[in-house]
């Protein structure tokens, strides 16, 4: 099973690398604008949210989480396989590109509560902060690995004139990837997490938790933290493709930065995880994430940005290693599904308010450098008062538990 899992998460980062980082960057390629490639990153996300609140009514259906999972990998490995078709074509429309990206994003969102909740019930709680930080190493190892190949690819192919061929390449192997890991999947054990014990929490329920519940609390502060980096997160690409005019080479080198310095870091973050806790390692990733954003406005010099991506990625690894980890701990396992759910409709949509206040100011400046300082000085401010629900966390300071 420890082996199956990560395989599916060394599939998973070829899948990411070779595909969705290249979605907003294929929009940019198809002349679509700065702003719909922006959008790209998140509006999509908020269709297949809204989609996805179907989970737990298709895992019933399924009549197990296994075949649920696996279900929905085949959709989003059918969705890659599109965006290859379209992109070999030369054309595709901006409401279709938002159509198919919706199809990528459902499928894979509701792959993860039935996977968190399938996997929770496989791996021992003492052996999780380790294993899913290795896991974790395995994935971003391997999103780098697709990332800086289908940069390479999209480099050359940028000055041969045939980038969009380049494109469908990238999509075609990132399908072929997911479509492997769902043959993966199959072969790990059904779990202990029975279907009919699995329970629906109401949103009324869900609600009244933002104030006495512990997920609740975690989920807030995790909503707070996704909208105040929308506001910058989605636009980094064409600041760097647009306005900065880097060709895919330089591109390429910032961004498989912040992966490199994820894999470094992330053993240490696991064993820090389990000797100070997910709460010191929560509160180190939330503090340093603040000023990340804002110091975009100093330098556009490569090598500055480069530094600047180091520490992304450090303060990122330690982040999203604690939030993993807090789901396992802080959520039943028989409402985990729900709860996790839910969570993402809700994620998604912060994600796209921030983006589209961030869309505005970037429209109305007609995307000027000015604007885009504005939006990360913005978002720097909003991560500041994210510390408020942080306070507000109740985390134990030793062990993996909250």
């Amino acid at each position: 099973d420890l082996r199956a899992m990560a395989m599916d998460g060394v599939l998973v980062g070829v899948m990411i690398g070779l595909g969705e980082i290249y979605i907003s960057p294929f929009a940019m390629a198809l002349h679509l604008g700065e702003v719909v490639a922006g959008l790209l990153a998140t509006v999509p996300l908020l269709a297949g949210a809204c989609l996805q609140m179907a989970t737990p009514w298709g895992v019933r259906r399924c009549g197990s989480l296994r075949r649920w999972v696996i279900l929905c990998a085949l959709v989003q490995a059918a969705s890659l396989l599109v965006l290859g078709v379209f992109a070999l074509g030369g054309r595709m429309p901006a409401g279709l590109l938002f159509l198919v990206a919706a199809l990528y994003w459902v499928s894979g969102m509701a792959t993860g509560p039935a996977w968190t909740t399938w996997v929770g019930s496989l791996l021992p709680r003492i052996l999780r902060p380790g294993f899913m930080a290795r896991r974790s190493v395995l994935t971003q190892g391997f999103i780098l690995a697709g990332m800086m190949a289908g940069g390479a690819l999209l480099h050359v192919s940028k000055k041969g004139g045939w980038s969009l061929q380049a494109f469908a390449a990238l999509f075609f192997a990132a399908s072929l990837a997911r479509f492997w890991s769902a043959r993966v999947l199959t072969s790990q054990s059904p779990g202990t997490a029975e279907v009919e014990d699995q329970k629906d929490v109401a949103p009324g329920e869900f609600a009244r938790r933002f104030q006495a519940g512990a997920d609740g609390r975690v989920i807030l502060y995790m909503l707070a933290v996704q909208a105040a980096v929308a506001v910058a997160g989605p636009y980094f690409t064409p600041y760097m493709l647009g306005r900065l005019e880097m060709d895919y080479g330089r591109y390429t080198f910032l961004i498989s930065t912040v992966f490199i310095a994820r894999v470094a870091v992330l053993p240490l973050m696991g064993r820090l995880a389990r000797d100070r806790g997910v709460g010191w390692l929560l509160r180190f990733g939330g503090w340093g994430m603040i000023p990340v954003s804002g110091l975009w406005i100093l330098s556009d010099n490569l090598w500055y940005l480069f530094c600047l991506q180091i520490l992304s990625g450090v303060v990122w690894a330690s982040w999203e290693l604690a939030a993993q980890l807090l789901f396992f701990e802080a959520i039943k396992e028989e409402e985990r599904t729900s709860v996790l759910t839910t969570f993402n409709l809700l994620n998604s949509a912060s994600a796209v308010v921030g983006s589209l206040l961030g869309s505005g100011i970037l429209d109305r400046q007609e995307a000027s450098a000015g604007a885009y300082f504005v939006l990360f000085g913005l978002s720097s401010f909003l991560r500041a008062l994210t510390l408020i629900p942080l306070r507000r966390l109740s985390l134990a300071g030793k062990g993996p538990g909250v």
